[in-house]
């Protein structure tokens, strides 16, 4: 009778590990999500390397950098940062001063769009309070 019973109880658990893998006609089994990270709004409008570049010199409109140092606070390439500063100079977002063998570079408050930019960087990448 024992005997009976365990395989009783043995055949049944099989039964039911087999019916979990049937599949149900008409019913899709849902996929578990993968967590990935949410594209943030500064993600869909600048790269990240002009994201980092604008931090460091909007997040600090009166306060001119060096090259080395945006290099260093952006934690980027130097071609790449380099680049992302000769656009943004360019474009007259920057203003650049030279002292000595050195580029200083500071965002240009006379741009058009500098509070709109400013604003936007600092409420996108996560830069505390607003300095104007």
């Amino acid at each position: 009778m024992r005997k009976l019973r365990l395989y009783l109880i043995n055949y049944l658990h099989k039964t039911v590990d087999l019916m979990h893998n049937i599949p149900i006609m008409g019913i899709k089994k849902s996929k578990p999500v993968l967590s990935q990270p949410v594209p943030s709004m500064a993600d869909a409008l600048f790269s990240k390397g002009r994201q980092r570049v604008l931090a460091v010199l909007f997040g600090e409109p009166d306060r001119s950098f060096f090259t080395t140092e945006v290099i260093a606070l952006a934690h980027a390439g130097s071609g790449a940062v380099q680049r992302e500063l000769t656009a943004l100079a360019v474009a007259g977002l920057l203003t650049i001063t030279r002292h000595g063998h050195q580029k200083h570079y500071q965002a240009n408050v006379d741009s058009p769009v500098f509070m709109e930019l400013h604003w936007l960087v600092v409420k996108t990448m996560n830069l505390g309070s607003a300095q104007t």
